[in-house]
């Protein structure tokens, strides 16, 4: 029987992971002459583009090691297998031979994949057991449905009482804290913790929580707000009054006119129960140090009298103050929190109605399928039995991701095959490298599973192997980094963190000599410090450009998309290419622009801002020498311009929204041979033409909220000069990498939450969300131990970001920073600039009058810039150009009538118009002649058209408004009071009273009621009283909703 492996891999940054990997795994699926010994593999990896690497260096190695060639001229990787599995090199290459082939016959079976796809897989399987739909459809963008949650549960507001108030109270003390009146946003902000596994176990003991549990706790809370200012009250002011009746003047106190006593008891008469008793010396010594100086020539004996009484009531202050502030955290929270399960619940029947399943659900949903199962069952519903596992990145894994895995996994170890072999398990990770902990990644896991024999959550031995060696950087690079995290390993308050960079981080030098290491700060004094280090980028360019380096061996790191997108706009003003996420979005290219304000202006001609977008485009794109002439005349009369080009706005709106964008491509010769742009547009257009309903209107709200996300793919060998954030850069190599604005401050977070346990348990609460800062560690020392934990946690995240950071660079690495020293010179290490020149110190390299420092020799090291190997060539647009010439405009008459599912739609959207003509009942057979003048209706179908028309304005609910009686206002606009445009079908108004009919075909949806209430919510601000909402459903049957 084969003894089943568990190896772990301790892979620093540049230690031949991949080859380890690709290693280990050919000698699993090559170890015996079975070439179905692949279909038992599973290798799991966090991205599609290492899972495409992987894939490619085992099928290019198969292929290497099937040519017979081989045997005379091994490569290292075919001597390390050939090694390991001690067989002759002739049955080696020849079993790879017929296995490369049989892999690609059954490509379906070489299981390397992400981690949600296997995920997805599984979900799959047991969707019944879930009580999924077989035929769910995966959301990505996970925050777009959240929004339309909390929009409808808005929407609510009003009608549900208990809605209503708590979403009062919110308001009230967000205005109370003299916060922006936004709800929106703070909801949003509260309910993206349903998306994060990390507050997953948290929320799950808010679930038997309704609304009104919340509303009832927070009634209890503000009660307890006014007692206690009560308390506080009465006591400050009777010692007060005890300090006066014993002849004791405020400025007798210990500290004259800044006392802190006395000025501590009249805040607190006032209510003030805010004191930060944190690191103040007085309140720790009130018992045991007189409450005067030493040279206090005053009644010292009723001083002295006095402070025990001063002592025991300021404690109970303080007790009480302490109490309140407790409170304060807990509430300011709990007014957003007491929604979550509600806006739970409308994501939850977002989802069912649209058959929709979040990926950030996915661990949870196969956590709920699998942990009551054993693995076999799990085995055989998937269809496949894995035996040997792979997981690479495994720092990047979440608690949640290894416990589905483990049944698995465990099966395979502790089973064995019919032949008497078992599995194995091999993970490989870099607790260095953890930096997604915000999406569930804890280093934390990995180090306890390489470092501590006892976490072990299989019955076999685990074997931990360290790789040594630095393959990737030149000697100069290693050198630095390996003396460079040693030092900052003493920055790490936790001992197993600080262990980690001490003795974790050094490796091993490879055969590449040399190497450049460079520091810049901007002088603290300067002025204009983001200008300076923009400055500096553009300089170091030019200079390695002298060097022999090309723009595509260098990419420029950051934090974030922020300071990324200032040094693209730099770097293109001063002509340099740049690639970057701001310069692929799809928004930002000319003829997109052009495109979108097309549709904008179709949707809205009255609206000039997108017609002077699109002439802008033309004028210069004419080369018009005389633009504002040009504007001018075209502003006053734009389809003289349009016609100029053969383009029809009308034709525009009545072809199907995808043609209609192919029209305007080809109509404005917007194609010139490579248009990537355009047709990633063009798939984006057909992708929402699939997806809905694909009106203009409807694509604008979608490009809204997409457009700052859909952009091409950054192309692999552009000679440009890369701009990425850090963590996209993780798991690439440059030959050059530069890192601006390294100044983070290591502790500091935007808005940052922490979840603590409050004592006691009221309130059946027995976790709470509180904003982190110092303040909680007067809360006791659970809160204490929880805000230590998360600075610890802080540091290890910024030192983590900044090794992947440094670790890209293979030749040349420059850092860029201000200065951040105090006015004695000191540098403060709670900023990163603080810890490099704390480090410069420590060599003995830093000078006060000096701002630059290297180390090792600017050279050129490698020969050849990677983009000059490969010859890039353009795809051509294609359109369908052919068709387009054969667009005529028709009517409606023709295919109105037909079969098929065109003919509902057709018949309400010609009744919609029609109805929209009608003021009065009296006007039904003048609107009929003019449509039949205008071919909308032809004499076959009049009749059937006429008695329709004639129930609609005969029906019982609608019959009143078909009257003179009101002055009828049909499809015009009116202006909310922030701007926005609305056009409801039907408007009858009487006497300052108002109604409201809007038309509608399909369906009922909730978002027809919200429009209606929007039509409301407008006239009641323009001053009008709205009676009655109605939704008039034009299908074969004509229903009448009545909308309170």
């Amino acid at each position: 029987m084969q003894e089943a492996k568990f190896q772990i891999y301790n892979a620093s940054a540049g230690s031949g992971k991949t080859f380890t990997l690709v290693k280990e795994y050919l000698c699993t699926i090559l170890q015996s002459g079975s070439k179905d010994l692949f279909k038992n593999v599973l290798a799991i990896t966090f991205t599609n583009k290492a899972v495409n690497e992987m894939k490619e260096r085992i099928l290019e190695s198969l292929s290497e090691f099937s040519d017979p060639e081989i045997i005379q001229h091994p490569s290292p990787l075919f001597l390390a297998v050939n090694d390991e599995l001690g067989l002759p090199p002739q049955q080696l290459q020849q079993r790879a031979q017929k296995l490369i082939h049989y892999i690609l016959h059954n490509y379906a079976f070489f299981d390397i994949v992400t981690i949600d796809k296997f995920t997805h897989r599984v979900i799959r399987t047991f969707a019944r057991d879930l009580e999924l739909p077989q035929n769910f459809e995966v959301v990505m963008d996970t925050e777009t449905l959240l929004k339309e949650a909390i929009d409808n549960l808005l929407y609510q507001a009003g009608e549900n009482k208990t809605l209503t108030e708590t979403l009062i109270q919110f308001a009230l003390e967000k205005a109370d804290d003299d916060k922006h009146w936004d709800l929106s946003r703070d909801l949003f902000n509260t309910s993206k913790l349903l998306l994060n596994e990390n507050h997953k176990p948290y929320l799950d003991k808010l679930k038997d929580k309704s609304t009104e549990d919340f509303l009832k706790i927070l009634d209890e809370i503000r009660s307890e707000f006014s007692s206690l200012q009560s308390q506080v009250k009465d006591l400050a002011r009777v010692t007060l009054d005890e300090i006066r009746d014993s002849g004791i003047e405020h400025t007798d106190f210990k500290g004259g006119k800044k006392a802190p006593i006395p000025s501590f008891l009249i805040r607190s008469a006032e209510g003030d129960l805010g004191y930060d008793f944190a690191g103040k010396v007085w309140v720790d010594n009130l018992e045991t140090q007189p409450l005067y100086s030493g040279t206090f020539k005053g009644n010292r004996d009723a001083m002295d009298a006095l402070q025990p009484v001063l002592a025991e009531r300021i404690t109970l202050i303080r007790s009480a103050s302490e109490r309140y502030q407790f409170l304060r955290a807990i509430y300011r929270n709990l007014a957003p929190m007491s929604l979550i399960n509600a806006i739970q619940k409308e994501f939850d029947r977002i989802k069912k109605e649209q058959q929709l399943l979040p990926i950030s659900e996915f661990n949870d949903k196969i956590a709920g399928a699998i942990r009551a199962q054993p693995a076999p069952f799990i085995y055989e519903r998937l269809g496949e039995r894995y035996r040997n596992y792979f997981i690479d990145e495994f720092q990047d894994t979440s608690e949640m991701q290894w416990n589905n895995l483990k049944p698995l996994v465990a099966n395979a170890l502790s089973g064995e095959s019919l032949s008497g072999k078992r599995g194995s398990l091999m993970i490989v990770g870099d607790a260095k490298q953890s930096i997604y902990r915000w999406r569930g990644g804890k280093a934390e896991q990995f180090i306890d599973l390489y470092g501590k024999k006892e976490h072990n959550p299989f019955p076999i031995e685990k074997h931990v192997v360290n790789l040594p060696r630095n393959y990737r950087s030149f000697d100069e690079i290693i050198r630095f980094n390996n003396d460079f995290f040693k030092y900052v390993s003493r920055f790490l308050t936790n001992a197993s963190y600080r262990e980690l960079f001490e003795h974790h981080s050094s490796q091993e030098y490879n055969n590449k000599t040399g190497g450049y290491v460079e520091f810049g700060f901007v002088d603290k004094e300067e002025e204009d410090k983001e200008t300076r280090q923009l400055e500096h980028c553009s300089r170091t360019i030019q200079k390695l450009l002298e060097q022999g380096y090309q723009y595509g061996d260098i990419a420029i790191l950051n934090r974030g998309n922020k300071h990324a997108l200032l040094v693209a706009q730099h770097l293109t003003d001063h002509n340099i290419p740049v690639i970057s996420s701001e310069s692929l979005l799809l928004q930002n290219d000319p003829k997109v622009k052009f495109l979108v304000s097309m549709i904008r202006y179709a949707y809205r001609e009255e609206d000039r801002e997108n017609l002077l977008e699109m002439l802008w485009y033309l004028a210069e794109t004419e080369k018009e020498d005389d633009i504002h002439s040009f504007l001018s005349a075209a502003l006053q009369q734009p389809e003289n311009i349009l016609n100029a080009y053969d383009f029809s706005l009308n034709l525009f709106k009545q072809l199907p929204f995808y043609n209609a964008i192919e029209y305007t491509i080809e109509r404005f010769s917007l194609y010139q041979g490579d248009e990537a742009y355009l047709q990633a547009f063009l798939d984006v257009v057909l992708e929402f033409t699939q997806k809905e309903a694909g009106s203009i209107g409807a694509f604008i709200e979608f490009w809204e909220a997409k457009k700052s996300k859909l952009s091409l793919s950054a192309p692999d060998e552009a000679n440009a000069v890369q701009i990425m954030t850090i963590h996209k850069s993780k798991g690439l190599e440059f030959p050059v990498v530069i890192y601006p604005f390294a100044n983070a401050d290591i502790y500091h977070e935007v808005d940052p939450k922490l979840w603590l346990k409050i004592p006691g348990n009221p309130w059946n609460l027995s976790y709470a969300l509180l904003n982190k800062n110092n303040q909680l560690e007067q809360f006791g020392e659970d809160a204490s131990q929880a805000l230590m934990q998360y600075k610890e946690q802080q540091e290890l995240d910024t030192f983590n970001v900044l090794y992947v950071a440094f670790t890209r660079a293979v030749e040349q690495l420059y850092i860029f920073c201000e200065e951040k020293t105090d006015r004695n010179g000191i540098e403060q290490v709670k900023y990163l600039p603080g810890i490099f020149i704390s480090y410069l110190k420590e060599k003995g390299l830093w000078r006060d009058q000096s701002r630059t420092y290297s180390l090792g020799s600017p050279v050129k090291q490698h020969k050849a810039g990677k983009q000059n190997q490969v010859k890039n060539e353009g795809i051509p647009f294609q359109t369908n150009k052919g068709l387009l010439n054969h667009y005529n405009v028709i009517t409606r008459s023709g295919s109105l009538w037909g079969t098929g599912a065109e003919v509902s739609i057709e018949k309400g959207t010609l009744y919609h118009d029609l109805l929209s003509e009608i003021r009065d009942v009296k006007d039904l057979d003048h609107v009929l002649n003019d449509a039949l003048d205008s071919g909308s209706l032809t004499s076959e179908t009049l009749p059937e058209a006429k008695h329709y028309l004639l129930k609609v304005v005969n029906h019982p609910d609608l019959k009143a408004f078909f009257t003179s009686h009101y002055q009828v206002i049909s499809e015009k606009e009116l202006i909310t009071s922030n701007g926005q445009l609305m056009r409801p079908d039907r408007v009858m108004i009487r006497e300052g009273q108002a109604w409201i009919i809007d038309y509608k075909t399909g369906s009922q949806d909730l978002k027809h009621e919200q429009q209606l209430h929007q039509y409301a919510k407008a006239l009641t601000e323009m001053g009008y009283k709205v009676i009655q909402k109605l939704l008039v459903y034009i299908d074969e049957e004509i229903f009448v909703k009545k909308v309170s």
